[in-house]
């Protein structure tokens, strides 16, 4: 079983590695900019994200709602996401998360106080490794404001990547 695993893990990571450079290739041709936001569980990307929206009509691609997505359709992928969101191994603040539970109106399976722990820890273990790849690219900003301040920042640094990238596409 454990090898097993392994193997479909290994299949998994050499499929991602060959679907992200077929993006890259369809990026560098298009001149759009894909931008990842990254933040702990209850960080407050997805009010993030619904701003940028609207602010500037991109599409946003939440990993989180497409997984509890494929969760309720019952299928067999699901239902291994429904057991590995069960123990917190995904995402990949706990008084702050449960707080936003209990305050919403939509009850999520994966908010329980277990869960979220787990969920910090997984994603502090995994994210530290990937941002480290990419300091050149990335850029981190305090999430302990206002919602406005932080998209001041966050607008402050789209404006001048949008700003880059259409001298880039008039240079060419």
């Amino acid at each position: 079983m454990l090898f097993m695993c392994h193997q479909m893990a290994m299949q998994k990571e050499a499929n991602d590695k060959q679907k992200a450079e077929e993006l890259r290739k369809q990026q560098s041709c298009l001149k759009v900019p894909i931008i990842w936001v990254l933040g702990g569980p209850g960080s407050g990307k997805g009010t993030q994200c619904e701003k940028i929206v609207q602010k500037y009509g991109f599409v946003h691609l939440s990993t989180g709602d497409l997984l509890r997505a494929e969760v309720a359709s019952g299928s067999p992928k699901g239902k291994d996401l429904a057991i590995i969101m069960k123990e917190g191994r995904l995402e990949t603040l706990v008084n702050r998360i449960m707080g936003r539970a209990a305050a919403s109106t939509e009850k999520r399976a994966d908010d329980n106080e277990q869960t979220v722990k787990a969920r910090i820890l997984t994603f502090r273990g995994n994210t530290n490794a990937i941002l480290s790849q990419y300091t050149d690219r990335t850029l981190t900003l305090n999430a302990e404001r206002s919602v406005d301040e932080i998209f001041c920042d966050v607008t402050c640094a789209l404006d001048c990547l949008l700003q880059k990238k259409n001298l880039e596409a008039s240079d060419r």
